[in-house]
């Protein structure tokens, strides 16, 4: 569900348990996501920041990967 996967984006066990995640954490988490929901959702890359690190999105499509009006 869309709860279940805001929780593991934000590593929340509880509402007051937010803590700050680095960069391979959250590379880690999106393809979690992505490996359980793989019907519903792709990563891709939008370029590079100044770090040379990925800038991944993370889309949710019932047609993952197809433009939709």
């Amino acid at each position: 569900s869309l709860i279940w996967i805001g929780a593991l984006l934000l590593g929340l066990t509880g509402a007051s348990d937010f803590q700050h995640h680095g960069y391979e954490e959250m590379v880690r988490a999106l393809f979690a996501v992505q490996s359980e929901c793989s019907y519903i959702t792709r990563i891709y890359s939008i370029g590079r920041s100044i770090e040379g690190r990925h800038l991944y999105v993370l889309e949710f499509s019932d047609h993952p990967g197809i433009h939709e009006a």
